[in-house]
């Protein structure tokens, strides 16, 4: 993907109103360690002249703007791939007191099927962590995130909501994203233009769908 990235990045940028470009792969983004989502951006913006953004680096944008420091950690991920998760996110100073992966998507992966996601989910959070992160893009749903924070009493991150959070803020669009969401929604990235936190909240982008 890195190796085609710049590639699909030069045709992006041809239209007149990218304004920034999302590379939404979680481990295609953190599976080489730290650095790689940094270095996957760079071919982007360096290829599009536009700013780039990564799911792996606006997953740590968005728990760092949630203040979050231990972490429950879900994944569709084979063992190995979701532990170098597991130590990318350690590497980036969180603490991972739970760590699930396996889970078997498929049966889900219809829209707003999100219920057996978050029992699944639901089941396994500990009393002592601060916050949720599920990892894979291929977790389509975002309207399933704000009842899951609600059964658990804590934050949660996805690796879709935190690509259209950091990319809409990178965009100058950070209001598009409706409140009621999830808790993220409220926020602005850390040391994001103040301005972008006191804007209206406007309904979500055209051709964006919350699933």
């Amino acid at each position: 993907m890195k190796v085609q990235c710049g590639e699909a990045a030069r045709l992006l940028s041809h239209a007149a109103r990218t304004k920034a470009i999302a590379f939404a792969c979680t481990s295609g983004s953190f599976l080489e360690g730290l650095g790689y989502d940094e270095s996957v951006a760079k071919i982007i913006e360096d290829a599009s002249g536009v700013p780039a953004v990564t799911t792996s680096g606006s997953a740590i944008a968005a728990l760092r703007a949630l203040d979050l420091k231990r972490l429950a950690v879900f994944s569709p991920y084979d063992e190995w791939v979701s532990s170098r998760l597991v130590a990318f996110l350690e590497g980036h100073d969180f603490s991972v007191s739970h760590h699930s992966w396996g889970y078997d998507m498929w049966g889900t992966d219809v829209e707003d099927c999100f219920e057996p996601i978050n029992d699944w989910v639901t089941s396994q959070v500990p009393a002592d962590v601060d916050g949720v992160f599920i990892s894979c893009t291929n977790f389509t749903w975002l309207r399933g995130i704000a009842p899951l924070e609600e059964r658990i009493g804590r934050p949660v991150v996805t690796a879709n909501l935190a690509t259209l959070w950091q990319l809409l803020h990178t965009a100058g669009a950070g209001d598009r994203l409706p409140m009621t969401l999830a808790r993220l929604c409220r926020l602005s990235p850390v040391g994001a233009n103040r301005a972008e936190a006191d804007q209206v909240e406007r309904p979500i982008l055209n051709g964006i769908k919350s699933a």
